[in-house]
């Protein structure tokens, strides 16, 4: 995704890990403790320090720069601890969220394309010393220090125990879906969930403001284009942000040659790249790459996928 913005990861991670304070555990409604690995299945392991919470509003006492983006999706508690086996360390980050959707979407927005799929929750990814997975309204990394093998067995073994602390399994929401699973050069999709404007100006900035005016959305990185989709509730109000949209954008001096016609607009952005909106239903369907022939194609995936109900 080189042409577009996201927060790696491991910064992420790393500055969370760095800013963390010391939380009081006592006297907490439903301790994010409960996730923690038990004491009697740690054979071999040991821990460092005492576990660290956060709660609410309490992410930004801990987290320099990374708490806006969890409270998007609807943060709600959080439990962090560091487990060691002989020299290998590992720090174990756990997130409750509002619900399944909010887990999917934090899930969703810290992994990135070259991840290997892992059997752990309901999806889990594996990329290079770390591990992230979502289970439920739950969404856990683990982090090592290396990518030897012994490392990646000891975050599984980790993994693995946490796991078994949450109790449920959800489906993403449905909406991830209705994006093609793959480009037309075989490329797979990497989905991401949005639930705000943070997530969305992570992606792509379209304009300053909210011009899509949504609470959830889905978007699929193919490599070389970007899809984004926005459900609303009815064909009208779909009908009227695509409107404000189109003002939006023909506002923008980031956007060249604009033109719209029968629900659908289309220009060039300030990197040289076809920007395709076209009204599906009760879904606005974007597409930002550099073939528009291409662009049409995709919004027909799309418009085929949603009528049908893939």
């Amino acid at each position: 995704m080189s042409k577009t913005s996201r927060l790696p990861t491991v910064v992420l991670s790393v500055l969370l890990l760095a800013c963390l304070v010391f939380a009081p555990l006592s006297g907490q409604r439903g301790s994010a403790l409960a996730y923690l690995p038990d004491e009697s299945s740690l054979d071999g392991w040991g821990t460092l320090g005492d576990p660290q919470t956060a709660e609410g509003d309490d992410l930004f006492l801990l987290i320099n720069g990374g708490a806006e983006i969890y409270n998007e999706y609807g943060f709600s508690r959080a439990v962090i601890h560091s487990y060691t086996k002989g020299d290998i360390s590992v720090n174990l980050e756990v997130y409750e969220m509002e619900d399944a959707a909010s887990a999917y979407g934090a899930y969703s927005f810290k992994t990135g394309r070259g991840g290997e799929t892992i059997d752990i929750g309901s999806e889990a990814s594996f990329e290079e010393y770390y591990l992230n997975f979502w289970k439920g309204n739950v969404v856990v990394t683990l982090i090592g220090f290396d990518s030897d093998s012994e490392t990646r067995d000891a975050i599984l073994a980790l993994a693995g125990m946490v796991e078994a602390k949450i109790p449920h399994t959800s489906a993403r929401p449905a909406i991830m879906d209705f994006l093609p699973s793959m480009s037309s050069s075989g490329e797979r999709v990497h989905p991401t969930y949005l639930e705000g404007n943070l997530g969305l100006l992570n992606r792509y900035r379209f304009n300053n403001g909210d011009v899509f005016g949504f609470s959830s959305a889905a978007v699929g990185d193919y490599g070389d284009y970007l899809v984004f989709l926005f459900p609303y509730a009815s064909e009208g109000e779909a009908g009227d942000r695509f409107q404000r949209a189109v003002l939006s954008l023909e506002s923008s001096q980031r956007y060249t040659s604009p033109s719209e016609t029968h629900g659908t607009f289309s220009a060039n952005d300030s990197d040289n790249r076809h920007l395709l909106m076209k009204l599906v239903g009760q879904h606005i369907v974007v597409f930002v790459g550099d073939d528009p022939e291409e662009a049409l194609s995709v919004a027909e995936d799309v418009r085929r996928n949603v009528t049908t109900g893939r």
